[in-house]
């Protein structure tokens, strides 16, 4: 992720992917195949967007700041991600995602080195994507998220 505060105008930009493994199975199917999943398949998950908001909370340690974000987002099988029928995996949603969010950031420490400064921080953002249209229309919700970085800054926090 990318992000820039302007005094207190929070805009930036997410990527975040992984696969995230069933719980519990379930049999599906389409116009391509019948698929029958067990616990512990995986499947891909995707997520970026941009995001916009205003920090509430703003002092020398502390960022918080609610946020609204558009993007796209995609939740697909890995059965066959191993042979050369991709064409064939299941995509439960591929679509346009929007919702809030809150970003909060704690301030570890600075540095300061031959003019110019920086510093690293405990980034903890939380939200809930609500995904415009369901692909697999057997499977419908939407996508809450918590993601959880050290990250670098350059300027001031």
């Amino acid at each position: 992720g990318f992000d820039y505060n302007f005094n207190r105008v929070y805009v930036g930009i997410q990527i975040s992917g992984g696969n995230l493994k069933l719980r519990n199975g379930f049999s599906a199917s389409n116009s391509y195949s019948n698929y029958s999943f067990s616990p512990g398949d995986k499947f891909n998950y995707f997520d970026g967007g941009l995001y916009a908001g205003y920090s509430v909370i703003a002092n020398p340690r502390v960022r918080i700041s609610p946020f609204i974000s558009i993007g796209g987002i995609s939740l697909e099988s890995t059965l066959y991600s191993d042979s050369r029928d991709d064409d064939k995996e299941l995509q439960l949603f591929n679509s346009f995602g929007y919702g809030p969010g809150l970003h909060s950031e704690l301030k570890l420490f600075s540095y300061h080195s031959s003019g110019s400064s920086g510093f690293v921080s405990l980034r903890l953002d939380a939200g809930y994507n609500f995904i415009a249209k369901q692909t697999y229309t057997d499977f419908k919700g939407n996508m809450p998220y918590l993601r959880m970085a050290l990250a670098w800054g350059i300027g001031n926090f």
